[in-house]
């Protein structure tokens, strides 16, 4: 027991000796004075060289307690390393098993360590010291580093280097999936299942190395098999640093490993180089070697092969379908880009990259996508050139899934493990305006305390992209690429320093377009103790073009001054953000003294979103600032804008400084356009503020004044700038200028006033006027009238435009209406510009809708992956009840794996089946196709991934079947999965539906209204009439909402060739224009009416009509265009008594009150400034 006592203060002694000299074994060199005696593999393009002093590593590394023994941070050894900077860093290590124990003791030299930073314990290490020497790799916040040999055989040489500089690989890769034997498995994209159960994994791991791959690494007979074991390990020992953390997977090497590493090309069972080949090889050669039993999953090492793997095959027959070779088959392009990408798809891992080379369901990243499951540096238009060290949220959600619900789970050794998951909160779901960046924020726990949480905010919309890289028009797919995970809880989008800069980051872009964006963000807790676990949650965008950009729009002049207490406005551009949906009604104003990076100082919270708020300059703290930026951003929302240039903050001087509100603004001719001028006192400064101006370019619009022009210092002016009928359209740029009479200051402003036309006609496009057969979802165009920025349509089912069904404002040059209109039906339509000037409505047109119905169900149905031979119905209706004419089906997309289980059909509501497609395109994924019986080509014949390719195709039985039928009911998209296993959803499909009209009873021939002296006189003819009956004549007078019966015409019965028409109205008033329409009544009582005409009798001299007469209530006075302006009246009873008068201020349009008047016959004498016009006699009835 003594002895025992007397070791342990020895040990600790010795250890602490050991650690106190830790930083003594790395020396820094010049990189010159190496003379390498092996081959160089390794060649940065920025590196620090360092001597190590391998004795005394080996003594650190002795000391490095196992990591089963659970030994608390301050057990574990302490390790120095060299750092890219010529530093050196702390980390604290253990060692853990990563071969099992017969190859260990074959090897016992071979050891692998992990470790978390002394100061630090965010950043990692994982190291490994075999006979290549001593290689590690770090993940520091400054991005990923590697020490490795200076060259092949050099153990006492290092270089330390980020990975950013290390260049691409020169060959190029390709990568293949081959099915495997858990191909069926899949999980659908919508609503993922938990990425993981924190359960800490282990799999036995074989690899073999092709001869080649053996020579490259020094080894020529089984005599120098460590040197392949070293490098082998070494490329696990990173594959568990990326799978530990992403998925809680650890791979083990297994015995007898080094019983499949070749050295002789010309024996090896290996056909290195295709990758074909070897996946067939590689199967056989383990199971006869090592023993199907012994491993769990198994792989190939070779050169210039590619890659090539099963999918889900881990566990199974297929385990050993995995095999990659590169040209320089070391190092991260190697053991990252390649071989943790071919391991994870054999772990279940589809490819992540949206460009079309070899894209998945799993296509979640932009581009060639950056993560470990893309194809960055070989698929254009490239992210980057490789890979970074993790996986995307969509491979984590495979990959866990399939070793947690699949049969990769099943070969897996549970390893006990002290962790606790994390937990994370995306937060809910918002509205955003357009083109406006913004910052997403998650909420993240873990109740193991001294875990670092890192949060990896990535979009999450697999569609395929319109355009690569994205464009801000895409309407689906990714817009945002993946970024490294990383301590901040945030993420801005874009990238903030692309923001500051008024950059375009092309692999992050800003939606211009109404669309969805859906988020999900993961948290990896990065457990000090053992494997880490992960947590994700999601979240919604929904970015609307009915609002934004959100624009800072002041300060935002480069070179500004701003000075400690001065009052300065902030403005902004609300853009719409404050209506629904958006629904900002307050917003923060930050202030930032490092050129935008952070905003230290609020300088007005939670106020109203109304476009300017005046702020105090904040007092400095520590002299002038020269950096300075704004920021704006949503009080209950993400987005946000900055200033666009820095500015400067100056200490207080006795001086004045002025703004003028706002910077520009626009104006049509003839109107005036008033600025603000605040004059501000900084210090004690008490004099008066001179003020000037010139204007320059196109010079004076008209005339430009100040309300003051010598104000104080602290008050304000007005500049104020007219334009006549006459100024010419164009920008009018002025210069403010301010000075004092104490000193030489001399100060001046920019503002600007933009002239537009004004009554400008717009010019209607198309449809032309009088279209027929328009399609019930018609697309109106008009041209663009330069400089204006909103406007007004109006569509109505009358020419006069009392029955208006649509009246909206655009900020664009076409509109399709969202609900589809009535068939066969006319409608009229105008336009007129609003903005910044109103125009007059063009000239309207009309057009006639065609007979074809379209209908559209875009409400998503779930395919569930669980069950056989389900049935899933997505219905249209419709009530109409014409006969069918043809039948074509549309835009029928959707998700789903393993195509070939389903079989889908329309069915009429009649009953009729037609079959569309079954048991198409095997195991590829998705569908976007169209249903035509006259398409060019079967869709027996149609591309697949997805089926159809957004073609149109005849569909296995004709759509004709349904011809005949009455429409009216529900129309079925019947889809039957005929699986288990596979899932997805049919997102939206269109159905168009010609229908047989009956031809009218009546073919018109004109329809025309004519004013007379004392009437209008209808007009009209037929070509001919069937089953007519009558025609009943309809009115409806200028301010009126609705058409009257005021007469009848019986038919010409049996006008089998037509007939003519005529109809006197007398019951009018001259002035009052009417509108007029014919309703032609069939013998069935169903009717149908005739285009609208209008007349109206013109007044003549100095006239007057009075009406109602006799009057109840109000009197009405109609004047002839000719008559002198009324300015009064007096009212006289029958026994010529006056009983009201108003002698001036009379408004002719109100009438005269007569709701007190007694029954009786009454006159009124009519007043000019010239004296009586005339009287009238009128009669009041009661």
């Amino acid at each position: 027991m003594l002895k025992q006592l007397l070791f342990l203060p020895s040990f600790i002694f010795f250890l602490f000796q050991l650690q106190a000299q830790a930083g003594d074994y790395w020396s820094n060199i010049n990189e010159a004075d190496i003379s390498p005696a092996g081959e160089r593999l390794i060649l940065p393009t920025k590196s620090s060289a360092f001597s190590l002093d391998t004795d005394r590593l080996q003594d650190i590394l002795a000391s490095a307690p196992l990591e089963s023994s659970y030994p608390s941070i301050d057990e574990r050894a302490i390790l120095s390393v060299p750092l890219p900077n010529g530093q050196t860093t702390e980390f604290r290590i253990v060692r853990y098993e990563l071969m099992e124990a017969g190859i260990q003791a074959k090897h016992p030299t071979l050891r692998a360590y992990y470790g978390r930073g002394v100061d630090d314990p965010g950043q990692r290490i994982r190291l490994d010291w075999t006979l290549a020497g001593f290689r590690a790799v770090l993940t520091l916040p400054e991005g990923t580093a590697f020490i490795d040999p200076y060259a092949k055989g050099d153990t006492e040489h290092y270089l330390s280097y980020y990975k950013s500089d290390y260049p691409a690989p020169a060959d190029t890769y390709e990568c293949g999936v081959k099915a495997g034997g858990d191909q069926k498995l899949n999980i659908g994209l919508n609503g993922l299942a938990k990425a993981g159960d924190c359960q800490f994994r282990s799999y036995r791991i074989a690899i073999a190395c092709a001869a080649e791959y053996s020579n490259y690494h020094g080894a020529t007979s089984a005599a120098q098999s460590g040197l392949v074991l070293s490098e082998v390990m070494t490329s696990v020992n990173r594959l568990n640093d990326v799978y530990e953390i992403d998925f809680t997977i650890r791979l083990i090497l297994v015995d007898e490993a080094d019983e499949v590493f070749y050295y002789n090309p010309a024996t090896d069972p290996y056909t290195n180089g295709n990758p074909g080949e070897m996946i067939d090889e590689v199967g056989p050669d383990l199971n006869a070697n090592i023993g199907s039993a012994n491993y769990d999953i198994g792989h190939v090492y070779g050169t210039n092969s590619g890659g090539l793997a099963g999918l889900r095959v881990v566990c199974g027959g297929g385990k050993a379908s995995g095999v990659t070779g590169s040209g320089n088959p070391t190092n991260d392009p190697f053991w990252i880009d390649y071989v943790a990408h071919e391991v994870g798809h054999q772990f279940g891992g589809n490819h992540t990259q949206n460009n079309s080379c070899n894209r998945s369901s799993a296509s979640f990243e932009p581009g060639s996508a950056s993560t470990i499951m893309g194809y960055a540096g070989i698929c254009n238009p490239n992210v980057q050139s490789n890979s970074d060290a993790y996986f995307h949220a969509i491979s984590q959600a495979e990959v866990s899934n399939f070793v947690v619900n699949g049969n990769g789970g099943g070969c897996a050794t549970i390893i006990a493990n002290p962790n606790n998951a994390p937990a994370v909160d995306a937060g809910v779901d918002y509205f955003i305006p357009i083109s406006t960046p913004y910052v997403l924020t998650a909420t993240g726990t873990d109740q193991d305390g001294d875990d670092v949480l890192t949060y990896c905010w990535e979009q999450y919309n697999n569609e395929v992209a319109e355009i690569m890289p994205p464009d801000p028009t895409n309407l689906q797919g990714p817009m945002f690429r993946s970024l490294l995970p990383n301590t901040s809880n945030q993420r801005f989008f874009p990238n903030l320093a692309t923001v500051v800069a008024n950059g375009i980051d092309p692999w992050e872009r800003l939606s211009s377009v109404s669309r969805e964006l859906d988020f999900r963000v993961t948290v990896r807790d990065n457990s000090l103790n053992t494997a880490s676990c992960t947590d994700e949650d999601d979240m919604l965008i929904t970015v609307t073009s009915a609002a934004g950009p959100f624009l800072v729009n002041a300060p935002n002049e480069p070179d500004q001054i701003w000075y400690e207490g001065e009052t300065k406005t902030i403005i902004w551009d609300v853009a719409n953000t404050d209506q629904e949906p958006v629904n900002c009604a307050n917003v923060d104003v930050l202030l930032s003294y490092d050129g935008g990076f952070t905003y230290p100082v609020t300088l007005a919270t939670n106020v109203a979103n109304n476009g300017a708020i005046p702020i105090t300059v904040p007092t400095l703290q520590a002299g002038a600032i020269t950096t300075a930026r704004v920021m704006v951003r949503c009080a209950n929302n993400v987005f946000y804008d900055i200033s666009n240039n820095d500015f400067s903050i100056l200490p207080v001087e006795d001086n004045y400084s002025f703004e003028v509100v706002p910077v520009s603004i626009d104006v049509c001719q003839g109107d005036t356009a008033v600025f603000t001028i605040n004059t501000n006192a900084i210090g004690n400064f008490d004099g008066l503020v001179a003020l000037n101006w010139t204007a320059y370019e196109n010079g004076n619009p008209n005339t430009i004044y100040f309300d003051e022009n010598n104000p104080p210092a602290g008050t304000s002016s007005t500049i104020t700038v007219t334009t006549a009928d006459t100024t010419s359209p164009g920008d009018y740029p002025i210069i403010v200028y301010a000075s004092n009479y104490f000193n030489s200051d001399f100060l001046q402003l920019p503002i600007l006033v933009t002239v537009f036309p004004s009554n400008e006609t717009v010019g209607l496009v198309s449809p032309t006027d009088g279209a027929l057969d328009v399609s019930t979802s018609p697309v109106l165009n008009w041209s663009m009238i330069s400089g204006v920025t909103h406007y007004q349509l109006q569509l109505a089912t009358d020419a006069a435009f009392n029955q208006i069904v649509i009246d909206t404002n655009l900020i664009v040059t076409n509109f399709q209406p969202a609900v589809s209109l009535d068939l066969a039906t006319s409608y009229y339509w105008r336009v007129r510009a609003l903005l910044p000037c109103d125009g007059p409505f063009a000239t309207a047109r009309s057009f006639t809708t065609g007979t074809c119905l379209g209908l559209t169900n875009n409400t998503p149905l779930d395919i569930s992956p669980n069950g056989q031979g389900i049935v899933y119905n997505s219905i249209v209706s419709t009530t109409r009840s014409e006969v069918v004419e043809s039948v074509v089906v549309s835009n029928m997309s959707g998700t789903h794996t393993w195509m070939e289980d389903l079989d889908v059909h329309l069915i009429s509501p009649l009953g009729t089946r037609v079959e569309l497609f079954s048991d198409r395109c095997g195991n590829s994924d998705n569908f976007n196709i169209g249903f035509d019986d006259n398409a060019p080509e079967s869709v027996l014949d149609a591309p697949c991934v997805p089926l159809g390719q957004g073609f149109t195709y005849q569909p296995i039985d004709d759509l004709a079947d349904f011809i005949g039928e009455t429409v009216t009911g529900d129309w079925t998209l019947e889809i039957v999965d005929d699986a288990n296993q596979d899932g997805g959803q049919l997102q939206s499909w269109s159905v168009e539906i010609c229908l047989t009209f009956d031809p009218l009873p009546v073919e018109w021939l004109g329809f025309s209204a004519t004013a007379r002296t004392k009437d209008i006189r209808l007009d009209w003819s037929t070509a001919s009439e069937k089953d007519n009956d009558a025609f009943e004549i309809e009115r409806m007078a200028a301010g009126e909402s609705e058409f009257s019966k005021i007469g009848q015409q019986a038919s010409t019965r049996g006008a089998e060739f037509g007939s003519n028409y005529q109809f006197i109205d007398e019951d009018v008033r001259p002035g009052l224009e009417y509108f007029y329409r014919i309703r032609q009544v069939d013998t069935d009582g169903s009717s149908s009416l005739s285009p609208v005409q209008s007349a109206k009798i013109r007044r003549n001299g100095n006239g007057y009509t009075l009406y109602p007469n006799p009057v109840t209530e109000r009197l009405s006075i109609l004047a002839s265009e000719a008559s002198e302006t009324v300015i009064g009246y007096q009212l006289y009873d029958a026994t010529g008594r006056l009983v009201a008068q108003q002698k001036t201020s009379f408004d002719l349009a109100n009438g005269i009150d007569c709701s007190s008047l007694v029954s009786g016959v009454y006159s009124v004498r009519l007043l000019s400034v010239n004296g009586t016009l005339e009287s009238r006699r009128f009669v009041v009835k009661r």
